[in-house]
């Protein structure tokens, strides 16, 4: 009898989902939080996870990557209130099996968790302990682990995935639809841009750049080298209302929007990773913030034509959270400008601005 840990933390659905499961044949546990869901998932070794998104504490999403990282590949479906595509997107890139939005057919649910079950046990059948190896790359299936020159390699799941197709497939060509297929299965789904975004990086062996690590102490200044002295900036704030005000909004997947560029620091976009570094919730990029403040002044004092752009410095005050709606301030000073980018609630996102067009 296969055993289901459900868990939420809204007691009445909870319930209904422990009947309907357990009407179908399951055997099931139950848990009223995310913390609580992890220490069953480590005693009791269920063989299928339904979590909440949204709960107090240890939320879906955290509970994931916390399986994920620790090599338990239990089959595991994400539910939620909010039907958002970056929810979804964030939920499987962590590693999740499947997503299901609420309201939703408790029917339905109940199939997916069965065909979940049923490609688990496939897998299991046709699977021990093998290494698949191409050159100095080792994979293991069942621990989800990477080797290269015998030395381990930290991957996400869909990583490993993709890998596997790749080394257990080499010399064929594998088109998207065949590699979505091969990393979640045909019962489940998975945005195709996740895929694009993995191939790419895994395309090529040739050097795409080098990358310098610097820590940098919140609040205490000196991003980018060391701090100037006060004097050294004379910037004083115009004594008179902007010239120019212009509004920008940010849309709430502003953040996964910007990783396209290659910038995939994780409290941008991991909710769990975010609160360990001091956020609230996942903030902006601050080079999108400059982005943003840099097309209202391209607007303000350019009349939008970019030839005229020359040069702009700011100092980043605080962080922007997606979904926030900007305001840049600018005061005209000649062919330069001078300006400041405020979030809803009036705090200071970029102070001390200045910027130069040509004429």
């Amino acid at each position: 009898m296969p055993r289901i840990l459900l868990i939420d933390d809204d007691a009445s659905l909870l319930d209904a989902l422990s009947l309907a499961f357990e009407d179908a044949g399951h055997d099931v546990l139950t848990a009223g939080d995310g913390q609580r869901g992890l220490d069953i998932v480590k005693k009791e070794k269920p063989d299928a996870v339904i979590s909440d998104v949204n709960m107090p504490g240890l939320d879906g999403f955290s509970l994931c990557r916390k399986l994920r990282e620790g090599g338990n590949g239990v089959p595991f479906v994400l539910l939620t209130s909010r039907d958002d595509e970056i929810d979804e997107a964030l939920g499987l890139e962590l590693g999740a099996d499947d997503y299901v939005a609420k309201p939703f057919s408790t029917r339905v649910l109940l199939a997916r968790v069965a065909a979940l079950l049923r490609r688990d046990a496939m897998r299991a059948a046709h699977q021990t302990e093998r290494a698949v190896a191409k050159g100095a790359l080792e994979l293991f299936p069942e621990r989800l682990e990477v080797r290269y020159a015998h030395q381990p390699v930290t991957v996400t799941v869909t990583e490993f995935r993709l890998l596997e197709a790749f080394a257990s497939r080499a010399g064929f060509v594998l088109s998207r639809d065949r590699l979505l297929e091969i990393v979640r299965g045909d019962e489940s789904v998975v945005a195709e841009r996740i895929i694009d975004t993995y191939v790419r990086m895994a395309d090529s062996g040739a050097l795409l750049g080098t990358a310098r690590a610097t820590m940098v102490i919140r609040g205490q200044g000196g991003f980018g080298g060391p701090q100037a002295p006060v004097e050294a900036d004379p910037w004083v704030k115009p004594e008179r209302a902007p010239d120019v005000t212009i509004v920008h909004p940010t849309s709430l997947g502003q953040s996964l929007i910007y990783r396209h560029s290659g910038d995939n620091n994780p409290h941008c976009t991991d909710p769990a990773r975010a609160r360990a570094d001091g956020f609230e919730r996942p903030i902006f990029q601050g080079l999108g913030t400059f982005g943003f403040a840099c097309r209202a002044l391209l607007q303000g004092v350019c009349d939008g034509d970019v030839e005229r752009f020359r040069s702009m410095s700011a100092r980043l005050s605080n962080p922007v959270f997606p979904g926030e709606t900007l305001t840049t301030q600018i005061w005209r000073i000649g062919e330069s400008a001078r300006f400041q980018t405020l979030g809803p609630d009036g705090r200071l996102l970029l102070d001390r601005g200045t910027f130069s067009a040509a004429s």
